[in-house]
């Protein structure tokens, strides 16, 4: 089977944005079982360098994607925009999502670390969600409306 170039992005976005949540996942939950406070831990750090995890390896796979596609000039089709603007599509829910919960924990008062992270997880679920809804537009087809 044929994968096409932007298949591949998404696997790769699934692979770094999974990679990349449980690695900080795995940061916080050690260094709370050093002092036992989740929330009074340093984050900032960590949590940088797992966003960098997640997508440094998208942007690489697409800067090499694109040289051999320049040597073969293929570029992305109307298939390939549909898909990519339905994944686009459900990103933006999902950080819509997000948006509404962080507004609503910086309204009551919520510890920074809290609200950090929930920014963090609604950008790596919508790393993941984008990624699935486009593996899945590759694999099943595009539904029309």
């Amino acid at each position: 089977m044929d994968v096409s170039s932007e298949e591949r992005v998404a696997w790769v976005g699934v692979a770094s944005g999974s990679a990349g949540m449980l690695v900080f996942v795995a940061l916080a939950l050690i260094h709370a079982l050093g002092d036992g406070r989740l929330a009074g831990q340093n984050y900032t750090i960590p949590m940088i360098l797992c966003v960098f995890v997640m997508v440094a390896p998208v942007w690489i796979v697409r800067g090499l994607l694109a040289r051999g596609r320049k040597k073969t000039d293929l570029g992305p089709d109307e298939r390939d925009r549909d898909i990519a603007r339905r994944a686009d599509q459900a990103k933006f829910q999902v950080l819509l999502f997000a948006c509404v919960v962080v507004l609503s924990m910086a309204f009551t008062g919520t510890e920074h670390f809290w609200i950090a992270s929930t920014v963090f997880a609604g950008l790596g679920f919508s790393l993941l969600v984008g990624a699935g809804v486009q593996i899945a537009g590759y694999r099943r087809g595009v539904p029309t409306w």
